[in-house]
């Protein structure tokens, strides 16, 4: 079964289980058009996520991972709650949160809708994570196990890109 899987799944799919991509969203939910736009891809490390808004979507090839930070004004809106403090842990999953029904939260739709185009170029179904900073982010485990940059020397940046024209090209 894993080996007929593996014979289908695209190059860049597998290269996500290597160097996970990270989106950052904030582009997507701050932009007042209807237009869709794809969120940009950030460099996997600290700074990038620091500098870079504070919702941010992961594709390790394994899951998606939505990861919120826990200052971002997003959480209330797309938890519908007033505070953070009324956050249930129990229901931070894709089920409670995108109930997928005709939803008119514009930042649910937005961030789903990304969701689903990252699903559709995928070969495997890939589960969402809800990871809010500081509340169920096993202090920090679960973001820093998917922080490629943070690992190497900073004189010699590796990105996506660099790495990517590595594999294929050496």
């Amino acid at each position: 079964f894993y080996f007929s899987k593996i014979q289908r799944i695209k190059t860049e799919e597998i290269l996500c289980f290597l160097y996970p991509k990270i989106y950052a969203l904030n582009s997507i939910i701050d932009q007042n058009n209807e237009e869709e736009i794809f969120p940009s891809m950030i460099n996997d490390n600290k700074e990038s996520l620091e500098n870079n808004g504070d919702i941010f979507l992961i594709d390790n090839g394994f899951n998606l991972i939505l990861y919120i930070k826990k200052e971002s004004n997003v959480i209330c809106s797309l938890f519908e709650i007033s505070d953070i403090k009324e956050i249930n842990l129990e229901k931070i999953n894709e089920e409670n949160v995108f109930d997928y029904s005709e939803n008119k939260n514009e930042i649910k739709n937005k961030i789903i809708n990304v969701i689903d185009n990252i699903r559709n170029t995928k070969s495997m179904f890939q589960n969402l994570i809800i990871i809010i900073e500081g509340i169920n982010d096993q202090k920090g485990k679960i973001i820093n196990e998917n922080l490629i940059e943070d690992n190497y020397v900073r004189e010699y940046p590796f990105n996506f890109e660099n790495f990517l024209n590595k594999i294929i090209f050496e």
